[in-house]
């Protein structure tokens, strides 16, 4: 059955549909780089949250700020031990800045600089796909690849590791093809510190559709 119920965050208005979570266990397919490797698996992955948005509204507990300009839904989030991995499908009928983020610390998160993202923007700060975070210095961004196509869907992913503190950025098509990676450690927050995952819209006009967003470890 074609899905039609998904949640779309626009600009100055926001369209939520209801959640659905589950705890089951899925089997994925995985393809990724690392360590000068291709790595090809089939693995059966922990689901510890599962949402595709199918209904009327957001089911708790999910929480929305939205200040007309800026948009950010998100969902308590408590990190399982040694690692955990969060993912999004989305697709742009029209771009501006739109990120999948871990968000660290208290509410409010819009003006807050303490988390970390990957970013799919149209020339905000950067153009295409952005990992971005807090640094010791300051929030910092760096360019994974790009630039973002219109009506194009794509899979947003964090794989993040407890010890040592990293986190990947992971892009793919449609077709689960890795089309750019990026990895940095030089963090000032912890894996501890990550209270919340959340879907963020800003500088617009906009409008992103999101199909589904996961937490497995």
């Amino acid at each position: 059955m074609k899905k039609t119920s998904k949640i779309f965050l626009l600009t100055g208005l926001v369209v939520l549909l209801t959640a659905s979570v589950i705890t089951a266990l899925a089997l994925t397919s995985h393809i990724k780089v690392q360590d000068g490797k291709l790595i090809l698996s089939l693995t059966s992955d922990n689901v510890l949250f599962y949402d595709d948005f199918n209904g009327v509204s957001l089911a708790s507990p999910w929480l929305v700020e939205d200040t007309g300009s800026q948009i950010t839904a998100y969902y308590p989030l408590t990190p399982s031990p040694g690692h955990f991995m969060v993912s999004t499908r989305v697709s742009s009928s029209q771009l501006a800045a739109f990120a999948l983020r871990l968000h660290c610390g208290p509410t409010p998160i819009l003006s807050s600089k303490t988390g970390i993202q990957l970013e799919m923007n149209s020339g905000v700060m950067h153009n295409g796909f952005v990992a971005s975070g807090t640094s010791p210095s300051d929030w910092t961004w760096n360019t994974i690849t790009g630039p973002a196509n219109v009506n194009t869907w794509y899979i947003l992913e964090m794989v993040v590791q407890q010890s040592p503190f990293s986190v990947t950025y992971n892009v793919y098509d449609d077709n689960n093809w890795l089309i750019g990676t990026y990895s940095r450690t030089d963090f000032s927050i912890t894996y501890q510190s990550i209270d919340y995952i959340c879907l963020k819209l800003w500088n617009g006009p906009a409008s992103y559709s999101i199909d589904w967003i996961k937490v497995t470890s």
